[in-house]
């Protein structure tokens, strides 16, 4: 069967937009619906998807803003530079459908979030061979900061230990629970 005929019995509207994957565009716009079905297809969580084509549709609106190209051919590394900027100078949730806009701006661990997904979008494009290289091959992601859990100090360890009554008679289960305690303490774990 042709495909143009494979195409009209398809409803785009309802399926994410089919005919897009055909168009031979690089535009973002086109590629962002090609990009959905590809990855619809491959059985990508449908988070993963929504994040992807929106962190790009981020990208698009920012480059549509500052009248720059949105020919995904064309966007080099100072594009995705300029928006890393852009990124890390937003004010938190500016235009925002629900929530006021923040007086902070975003944090470094969105901004990582962003740019990893609009790079994950880059690497589809090469794989499907619509640009040769990734503009991320010379721009490197701010790396988010890590987060170190505060742990108990010995104090407060004794302390927790210290309340379980183990002393009361058919209270095996907190007898149980105060000797697995002691144990995690042991070993590291806890």
């Amino acid at each position: 069967m042709p495909n143009n005929l494979l195409i009209s019995r398809f409803d785009a509207t309802r399926h994410g937009g089919v005919p897009a994957l055909l168009k031979t565009s690089t535009d973002l716009c086109s590629l962002i619906a090609s990009y959905r079905l590809c990855a619809r297809a491959e059985g990508k969580s449908p988070k993963t998807i929504e994040m992807v084509t929106s962190c790009v549709g981020y990208l698009e609106d920012f480059l549509n803003s500052e009248g720059l190209t949105t020919d995904a051919t064309n966007i080099g590394g100072t594009g995705i530079r300029a928006f890393i900027l852009y990124l890390q100078l937003k004010q938190c949730f500016n235009r925002h459908p629900f929530a006021q806009p923040q007086p902070r701006g975003l944090s470094q661990h969105t901004v990582n979030t962003y740019l990893r997904s609009i790079r994950a979008f880059w690497s589809w494009l090469r794989a499907e061979r619509i640009v040769e290289e990734t503009p991320f091959a010379r721009v490197r992601i701010p790396r988010a900061p890590r987060k170190i859990v505060a742990t108990f100090s010995s104090v407060q360890i004794r302390t927790l230990l210290d309340i379980i009554d183990t002393t009361t008679s058919g209270r095996i289960t907190v007898y149980r629970c105060h000797q697995l305690d002691s144990c995690l303490v042991d070993v590291g774990t806890w």
